[in-house]
């Protein structure tokens, strides 16, 4: 007999009782023995008191009991076999909810716990499941459930996050094709389409939409649904974590080893980066949940290292140190004005960029009500700031001038509707919906998403061979800093970043020529012409 202690006695850990092993001699003429445990100072929990090991003889079984009296009479109550998903933590989680439910300040029993527990979980199984830990697999059920909850204030992931995290978690499937990311104030929205969308992919044939997550997760359980590789819908060929079968682990597997090993299924960074974002977000949320423990330490994820590579793939990134000179500005503004009868919205939203250097993901958010013109501002209700801090845009002359182009268009003959559509910049389909409702009106489908097409005319026209729409935000960060003569904490301000050291990094790209023209200045100091 394998123990550790005196007298039958065990630590209660899960190293001790996973190696105990009793031999026939052990049990004499019983065919299971009772083993009491040792308790440390940092079992933390006075409600442990009466719990024991039952070892059973034939099947080496391992069962959790709790022993007491009740009104002078004795009782025996199984609350469970020891397994992964049910072991030390979750029956000290299970021991404290029976403490503070029906159990008093001494520690007696005010009901007969056996009873109690047959009257409320039906051969305990409920009971034990509600403290098993979870698999990885059922806490992306339950982020799903909980529409992708944030954890440090209330609300959801905003849909852009909502929507990355997602593909992660349980997408690049057909299960994707029956959900509708919509946003409300900031908040990302999840709900079943009426009819699921697949187009150049067969679905299932059916008749009637989901109805929940959990009708949802058995149609397409893990492994079921996969998106093969393809130019759409998975361009990297790979699965999702849920549909991984690692995902069958439990939660508490969730390591930086297994991180790591994880992302290595994606060969480009940006993609690993993102994916090492998902499995992140994953832990805290089980953190949060006491899925990992009362003391479940730092998050494994930010002690993962992704090597970025000298040269990077992704399309986007070419444009990280662009800005625009004066010169493409001015053509830029006047292609947006030569184009506003074709796109009388989307050239508006380019222009508003261009002169408050904001974010394009918060500027179709902001709606009309948030002008005010007597205080000469445009608020930005943290609710739609990235920084998640109230800001506000100050209507200068530039400004002004597109908020008349706006009112101009919404009273030109054939655009009266968008006057009751409170987004500032909407969308053009408004113009042919047959759904005239103020629900759709003011929701999420009647505003504005993208300006490609608009901006892919307006740089042929301007002739701008270089640039991205998030060069007016560099752009922008450039001139102000400039202006203010390198103070960021100023030019911070007007752009919406929460640190000045951000735009020092990141958004303070000078030219080649002006940093040569800086360098040669400070280079005159350091001449050190011989003093006479």
């Amino acid at each position: 007999m394998k123990k550790s202690g005196k007298n039958g006695v065990i630590l209660f850990d899960n190293s001790t009782i996973q190696n105990i092993y009793l031999t026939p001699e052990d049990f004499g003429k019983r065919n299971n023995k009772i083993i009491s445990f040792e308790f440390s100072d940092k079992d933390g929990s006075e409600y442990l008191e009466g719990l024991k090991l039952q070892y059973m003889k034939d099947t080496h079984k391992k069962y959790f009991l709790v022993r007491g009296t009740f009104k002078g009479k004795r009782f025996e109550v199984n609350i469970g076999a020891f397994k992964p998903k049910f072991k030390c933590r979750e029956v000290r989680k299970l021991m404290d909810d029976l403490g503070n439910t029906i159990r008093n300040k001494k520690l007696k029993w005010l009901v007969d716990p056996k009873a109690y527990l047959e009257e409320q979980r039906p051969n305990y199984q409920d009971v034990i499941d509600r403290y098993e830990t979870p698999t990885i697999k059922q806490v992306i059920e339950q982020i799903c459930k909980l529409s992708f909850p944030r954890l440090k204030v209330e609300g959801s992931l905003a849909k852009i996050h909502m929507t990355d995290i997602f593909r992660y978690l349980c997408g690049y499937n057909k299960r994707g094709r029956f959900i509708k990311f919509t946003e409300f104030e900031g908040d990302g929205i999840m709900t079943f389409r009426n009819k699921p969308i697949f187009t150049k992919i067969s679905g299932p044939d059916r008749k009637n939409s989901i109805r929940d997550w959990t009708e949802l997760f058995k149609l397409f359980p893990g492994g079921v649904g996969v998106f093969p590789k393809g130019k759409h819908y998975n361009v990297s060929g790979v699965s999702s974590l849920y549909d991984d079968p690692i995902s069958d682990n439990i939660i508490t597997c969730l390591d930086k080893g297994m991180m790591k090993s994880y992302i290595k299924k994606y060969e480009v960074y940006g993609t690993q980066k993102n994916c090492l974002k998902a499995l992140k977000y994953l832990w805290a949320f089980a953190s949060e949940k006491d899925y990992l423990g009362s003391n479940p330490g730092f998050n494994p994820g930010a002690t993962v290292v992704l090597k970025r590579p000298k040269e990077l793939v992704n399309f986007a990134t070419k444009y990280n140190r662009h800005k625009f000179s004066i010169g493409e500005l001015v053509r830029i503004k006047e292609a947006c004005i030569e184009l506003k009868q074709q796109f009388p919205f989307s050239t508006a939203c380019i222009l508003f960029m261009m002169f408050t250097g904001r974010r394009f993901q918060e500027v179709i958010k902001i709606k009309q009500e948030y002008i005010n013109l007597d205080q000469g501002i445009i608020q930005i209700p943290k609710e739609i700031s990235k920084i998640r801090e109230d800001q506000f845009i100050t209507i200068t002359e530039p400004v002004k001038f597109v908020l008349d182009m706006l009112e101009d268009q919404r009273n030109t003959e054939g655009y009266q509707i968008y006057n009751k559509v409170s987004w500032l910049f909407p969308s053009i389909r408004v113009l042919t919906t047959a759904d005239i409702t103020p629900e759709y009106l003011n929701g999420y489908d009647s505003r504005m998403k993208v300006v490609f097409n608009c901006w892919q005319k307006v740089k042929k026209k301007a002739d701008i061979s270089f640039g991205a729409l998030k060069s007016f935000r560099k752009t922008y960060s450039t001139l102000a800093t400039q202006v203010f003569k390198g103070d960021t904490q100023r030019a911070s301000k007007l752009t919406g970043h929460l640190r000045p050291e951000t735009l020092e990094r990141f958004y303070y790209q000078e030219h080649q020529e002006e940093v040569i023209k800086s360098a040669t200045q400070v280079a005159e100091v350091l001449k050190f012409r011989k003093i006479k």
